[in-house]
């Protein structure tokens, strides 16, 4: 399994599905106070399976191949409205069959809503202030 986290941050969704298994666990964090910390922590647990990369989570996206990624991790900083943008990559590098994970200050439920028409909601939640939601290709069948 082929993960991508978009907004790595400290690395907890990537690092967690490492410990879980996953063949290649890509991380994009443009902040190199991260970057650095996301390094020493990778070095320390000698995941060799993660792969650190600093820059524009957009811009890092757009040079990836489609359908790369069989699980796509999404925590975009809130208040930035990158969360459409963010959606459209994630659409773009998700295998068919793949799953997208996205946390959000608010449902992705509604007219408004940045998701793209390709993929629906097939799980919603809440935690505290947070929406957590699964997303999948429309008509993919889950494993």
């Amino acid at each position: 399994m082929a993960c991508l986290d978009l907004f790595a941050g400290s690395g907890a969704l990537g690092f967690e599905a490492a410990s879980r298994g996953a063949l290649e666990v890509t991380l994009v964090e443009a902040n190199p106070r991260a970057v650095r910390q996301l390094r020493d922590n990778q070095q320390r647990l000698d995941a060799r399976q993660i792969r650190i990369l600093q820059g524009d989570a957009f811009a890092v996206a757009a040079q990836m191949p489609a359908a790369s990624f069989d699980v796509i991790f999404l925590d975009p900083p809130f208040g930035q409205d990158w969360l459409g943008p963010a959606l459209e990559h994630a659409r773009r590098l998700v295998r068919p069959d793949g799953a997208i994970y996205v946390e959000s200050e608010s449902p992705l439920t509604g007219a408004d809503a940045p998701v793209p028409s390709a993929l629906e909601i097939v799980r919603h939640a809440r935690a505290g202030a947070v929406h957590f939601h699964l997303l999948r290709h429309r008509g993919a069948q889950p494993e």
